[in-house]
């Protein structure tokens, strides 16, 4: 959907959605792996971020809870790799 990975989870699941016309459940994984490190169900005006911008990549450690929409795209920082400094202004 979208890019977005989706995962089937048990009945009453917060935060799940119908596909197509099965009664089964499912749920954006990025937001269920963030419910999971919360411990608790996401609000509906909560966003999940993926610093990276890769929408497969659901490790917790890519994952940034916002309040609120967030726009596409991603920071800067997050796009260089670990250590980088290029993005930095020298004095």
């Amino acid at each position: 959907m979208n890019g977005y990975m989706i995962v089937k989870v048990p009945s009453g699941t917060p935060g799940t959605i119908t596909r197509g016309a099965t009664l089964d459940r499912w749920i954006f994984e990025h937001r269920y792996v963030m419910q999971q490190h919360v411990g608790r169900p996401l609000e509906k005006q909560e966003t999940v971020h993926h610093k990276n911008g890769k929408k497969t990549d659901n490790r917790i450690e890519n994952l940034e809870l916002w309040k609120g929409r967030h726009g596409k795209g991603i920071r800067a920082a997050d796009y260089h790799c670990a250590g980088c400094r290029c993005f930095e202004v020298s004095h």
